[in-house]
């Protein structure tokens, strides 16, 4: 195992933190109020003093969490929302870790790693089955039970020390991971490479368990394509006491199920996507959900700024799928894209000239 020393000196580089700063900046999911201030700090002169500051006097912080309905598949979570210091923080040490613990990851682990995403992951599964029929008869389909808030942190600190010889790297990380009694913070920036980095080891020894079978992760759920079904039980108990020793426990749900030929046949349900031989779909809560927005803004006289963003992200699904027939029979006759286009673009061009005049006429509260 190979260890890596000194890396807090690499945190607290200035190249590193002006790096994190602009990170933190094109970070989607923030508030009106977190932008203004990364704004701010992004012009803000003594920028690079103020975020080493943050890193070198870190404290831990308990943060209570907030119940949202999460994503286009509305799940119920529990997340944390953290301060623009944390976020920043939280990006100068994850660019440091990455580089070095995360060289060697799964080549088929997709989510939340540059470069890669669920469109290349569905690129991906789609190649495959269509390029190896009789590699894929069946599929194993499984999560991890309540996987961020279940993750053990003592064992995840344990994990992090064997490799990283650096106390106050290691003090950093488990500072940030105060946030929470239990698990991994999710909602957190850092929160996302946990959840990897914890489960790189065991992404490589199922490689080796299913050899030349088709192993997939996207976050907590895989998927394992197969030519017959002993062999996915026989994995699926293998997996289930990785996971025992890793202190996670494989979610009771895990299905094995026939992929059929046939035009209409069986389909696999992965990444919000339906995975058919010859076409692929969107899942029907998504589609559905998809369509009930739209005309919910058709019925309204000046929709909101958030509503229109949220309709935008749904064409991403449209665009990466086999569903343009339905979206302009369904979608198109209600909503105008170019008109929700402009509207965003003339508020987001409206925030920044704002946030410059306020700039230039309070330089303190940059």
């Amino acid at each position: 195992m190979n260890t890596h020393r000194h890396l807090f000196e690499e945190i607290v580089k200035d190249k590193n933190l002006e790096l994190a700063i602009k990170e933190a900046c094109k970070s989607r999911k923030k508030s009106h109020k977190k932008k203004t201030r990364l704004e701010r700090l992004k012009t803000d002169p003594d920028r690079i003093k103020k975020v080493k500051d943050w890193v070198l006097n870190y404290k831990p912080m308990r943060r209570r969490p907030h119940e949202i309905y999460d994503g286009i598949a509305r799940k119920k979570r529990q997340i944390y929302v953290p301060s623009v210091r944390e976020t920043v923080v939280q990006h100068a040490a994850v660019q440091v870790l990455n580089r070095h613990l995360m060289s060697g990851v799964y080549e088929h682990t997709y989510a939340a790693i540059k470069g890669r995403g669920q469109h290349k992951a569905k690129q991906y599964v789609e190649k495959y089955i269509r390029k190896h029929p009789k590699d894929v008869k069946y599929y194993l389909k499984m999560d991890i039970k309540q996987y961020f808030p279940s993750v053990p942190q003592d064992r995840l600190i344990a994990k992090l020390e064997r490799e990283v010889k650096d106390t106050r790297t290691v003090d950093l990380v488990r500072m940030i991971l105060y946030a929470s009694e239990d698990g991994i913070p999710l909602g957190y920036y850092i929160s996302q490479w946990f959840a990897n980095y914890y489960l790189r080891d065991m992404d490589h020894k199922i490689k080796d368990m299913v050899g030349s079978n088709l192993y997939i992760r996207w976050m907590d759920d895989m998927v394992i394509f197969a030519g017959n079904k002993r062999e996915l039980h026989r994995y699926k108990d293998e997996i289930a006491k990785m996971l025992a020793d890793l202190g996670l426990q494989l979610k009771e749900n895990w299905r094995i199920e026939r992929f059929d030929h046939r035009k209409g046949g069986c389909f696999l349900d992965f990444m919000g996507f339906r995975f058919y031989r010859n076409r692929t779909t969107l899942r029907r809560t998504i589609y559905y959900r998809m369509t009930r927005k739209a005309r919910r803004i058709a019925k309204k006289e000046r929709p909101t700024i958030f509503e229109m963003r949220q309709f935008l992200s749904y064409l991403g699904w449209i665009k990466h799928s086999d569903t343009y027939g339905a979206y302009l029979k369904y979608i198109k006759p209600y909503v105008s894209i170019q008109y929700i286009k402009r509207r965003i673009s003339r508020y987001d061009r409206n925030t920044r000239k704002t946030i410059d005049n306020n700039s230039r006429a309070d330089p303190a509260a940059a």
